[in-house]
């Protein structure tokens, strides 16, 4: 039995030391927006071009996203940054599709949680979301958007 205990704290020790050194504090974190982005176009030609997610101060980017493809990222929105009384995460999308540019200036979330967030993007660029509060799962299939989590708004600019 002393045997097992030993082995166990080990592992919890290596564990701890890897996700030091490696920066697994995403595991743990609350300033965080983990977002999945998928693109319903079945034309296989279709593609999304300069996509760029941004969640507070955190930001990525994808050359390109196929017609069926999903992408997914968790972003740090850095809480410190924000830290002004009623102040909100901004959740955004840009990309391009057939060259036309779209802003989606989603979702303002209050700070100080995590997020976890579903975009769809149609095969005319029209963008739906479902998001709740971490720790959460969002259900599979034609399950309705739980939009309880964050307040939509259309910012300057915004073509949808």
């Amino acid at each position: 039995m002393g045997c097992l205990w030993l082995i166990v704290g080990t592992f919890l020790v290596v564990f701890m030391l890897a996700c030091f050194f490696l920066g697994c504090d995403h595991l743990w974190r609350t300033d965080v927006v983990k977002a999945r982005i998928h693109y319903m176009a079945t034309d296989p030609g279709d593609k999304l071009t300069e996509v760029y997610l941004y969640a507070g101060a955190g930001n990525i980017s994808w050359v390109d996203i196929a017609a069926g493809e999903i992408v997914s990222a968790t972003l740090v929105y850095d809480s410190e940054m924000i830290r002004v009384p009623g102040h909100r995460v901004v959740v955004a999308l840009v990309y391009k599709l057939d060259g036309k540019r779209y802003d989606w200036d989603g979702l303002l979330f209050p700070h100080g949680m995590g997020y976890r967030i579903e975009l769809t993007i149609d095969a005319e660029g029209a963008v739906t979301y479902r998001c709740c509060i971490l720790p959460c799962r969002l259900a599979t299939g034609n399950s309705p958007p739980d939009k309880g989590c964050a307040k939509r708004f259309r910012g300057p600019g915004s073509s949808l």
